[in-house]
């Protein structure tokens, strides 16, 4: 709703400047999740609108189509392409590709290049729209939008608000909340991509759960009979959070922001939610850790009890965010008398719907850059499979040793990885950064932190991208439990 005035107001004052008559909503469709089409007719002319938060990339354009030829506009990259003219013999149609290659060259070059001697910022044309409405008021001249398009795009946005609305009580209806018992599971997180997987897991098995969340989620995002509660949990917590809770899982964590933000969201909500447990009698507590906190091993393989990182800065926010976390809820545990169990997932990935982990290299437009070798394996864990694992484990407590290192029983190789995003990207092209030139670019970059932001930790980039080997006997035992119970 935030966005659709935009689209809606553009298309009916070029309908406006078109046809003739008033405006009639031929049809209209709003999915749950907020994709519009709608077709809308002027006089002779129709206009097909379409709105979605969910199609990329990110697209803003207006394509008009007339008896004598065709205009696109991008409103992302402030350009034009024009096809004047019938365009119906077959030199037209050989060359029109090439005038409007031509176009998007030259214009997107010409239009980024003013972007960037102009260093602006907003959307080009939002100013000038401004300084026109401003304008017509001081000079007492017409609106640069006639207050009939201004109207019609309130009615139009009012019609796809209420069809969201109904969609909305739909979605309750089908999610609606089952009271906790007393064997209920409090998630923290639980709306994230770790946490909802566990949630999903914990539903499966017929347990009761409770969700506590710092936004509350749309109505289609919500999974059906979970009780979700809307909380700030590094502010503290109240006690009713923990009503008719066995268990407590804590998924919460920040993962963007400053030193500020990983404090107040990692380590101050931690320390929260295990003293709220503590307080309600509660003994299980799941802390969800990282494989991040882990020192990098001189030899060998790392395993569940392998020391921590000593410099918990020297790998930025998120790493110490962590790290302290880690260590809050293991000292909380042994001062408050609450069984806390740590579990430290690798980078998680979903194999149906795959994302390159971070420590597999960086995308940057149609390339990737892959870091280190071919041959490294990744520790990283199937969210399914996590997910799966963390709801047995609330039934099988004592089986689970703590701290545990949570992997795919069998690590993948970069070079598998690449695979899986191959086939959601084929176009995709890959590049190697080999450690040989990482580690010396490493040294330079960390340098220039220093000397660009004395006083603060420089991150080590050829930390970030490295690889460990880890013993993953144990999970490799637990996950065979796990295929039988299930």
């Amino acid at each position: 709703m935030d966005i659709l005035p935009h689209p809606v107001y553009l298309l009916l004052h070029v309908l406006e400047l078109a046809g003739e008559g008033s405006v009639e909503v031929v049809s209209l469709s709003v999915s749950e999740s907020g994709t519009v089409h709608a077709v809308v007719r002027r006089g002779k002319v129709t206009g097909n609108l379409v709105v979605t938060l969910e199609g990329r990339p990110v697209e803003s354009y207006l394509r008009v189509v007339g008896k004598n030829g065709s205009l696109f506009a991008d409103y992302v990259r402030s350009t034009t392409q024009r096809a004047i003219g019938p365009g119906s013999s077959g030199l037209d149609k050989l060359l029109a590709p090439y005038r409007q290659s031509w176009q998007l060259i030259s214009g997107t070059t010409i239009a980024m290049g003013r972007r960037f001697l102009k260093r602006q910022r907003s959307y080009p044309g939002l100013a000038e729209l401004f300084s026109s409405f401003y304008e017509a008021i001081r000079t007492n001249a017409p609106s640069p939008l006639s207050s009939e398009s201004l109207l019609e795009t309130v009615r139009i946005c009012e019609r796809v608000s209420e069809a969201l609305k109904q969609g909305e009580a739909r979605a309750l209806a089908l999610a609606a909340p089952k009271s906790v018992d007393s064997r209920g599971i409090l998630v923290t997180g639980g709306t994230g991509f770790l946490g909802k997987e566990i949630v999903k897991a914990l539903v499966s098995r017929g347990r009761s759960v409770r969700i506590v969340a710092r936004r509350e989620p749309s109505p289609w995002d919500r999974i059906g009979g979970v009780e979700y509660v809307i909380a700030d949990i590094s502010a503290g917590v109240e006690a009713n959070l923990f009503k008719g809770i066995e268990t407590v899982i804590h998924a919460a964590a920040e993962t963007a922001g400053g030193w500020p933000e990983h404090q107040r969201n990692s380590i101050d909500a931690t320390a929260n939610v295990i003293r709220g447990a503590a307080a309600a009698g509660i003994k299980h507590f799941i802390h969800v850790s990282s494989l991040a906190v882990l020192a990098q091993p001189q030899k060998g393989p790392i395993g569940d009890h392998h020391p921590l990182e000593a410099n918990s800065k020297g790998s930025g926010p998120y790493v110490w965010g962590k790290l302290e976390s880690e260590r809050h809820a293991v000292e909380l545990g042994r001062e408050l008398g609450i069984s806390v169990k740590v579990v430290r997932p690798g980078a998680l990935i979903s194999y149906d719907n795959f994302e390159p982990p971070g420590r597999l290299g960086k995308r940057l437009g149609n390339f990737f850059i892959a870091v280190g070798s071919s041959d490294d394996k990744l520790g990283v864990v199937d969210v399914g499979f996590a997910g799966q694992f963390f709801a047995w484990m609330t039934e099988t407590w004592e089986s689970v040793p703590s701290p545990l290192n949570l992997l795919d029983p069998v690590s993948p190789t970069k070079r598998e990885l690449l695979d899986y995003l191959r086939k959601v990207n084929p176009d995709l092209t890959v590049l190697w950064l080999p450690n040989l030139i990482l580690v010396p670019l490493s040294w330079l970059m960390t340098f220039a932190q220093k000397m660009l932001r004395p006083g603060r930790p420089a991150i080590n980039v050829a930390k970030v991208f490295s690889v460990s080997s880890y013993d993953a006997s144990a999970i490799k035992k637990l996950a065979s439990q796990i295929r039988t119970d299930v």
